[in-house]
């Protein structure tokens, strides 16, 4: 999207709390000289209803400190067993991309 590559980071037994499943999203290419600009949804599809999990974020990805972005704490274990595993315990992860542009650096 937007000219990059993108990764989804997913921790299942989370980031900084065991407790919680930790959702990122990366900017693959740490070679680029931009600014990346992105708004985008990130989302836990319920697979039996319309009860998705679904969290927004706005960021600037300016360099390799910040080409990831997301949630440490984006659904607890517990509410993710309870409703968001299929029959065959699979999860099912979705990524809108709402806005994406880049600002070149100059030197």
């Amino acid at each position: 999207m937007g000219g990059k590559n993108w990764v989804i980071m997913l921790y299942p037994k989370g980031k900084t709390n065991c407790k919680f499943l930790s959702l990122y999203l990366k900017a693959d290419d740490k070679t680029i000289k931009e600014e990346v600009y992105a708004q985008v949804d990130m989302r836990i599809v319920d697979p039996f209803g319309c009860n998705h999990v679904t969290r927004t974020s706005k960021c600037w990805y300016q360099n390799s400190s910040t080409y990831s972005w997301g949630w440490p704490e984006f659904v607890s274990l517990a509410k993710l067993r309870e409703a968001y595993l299929n029959k065959e315990g699979s999860l099912k992860v979705e990524v809108e991309f709402k806005v994406v542009s880049a600002t070149k650096y100059f030197s």
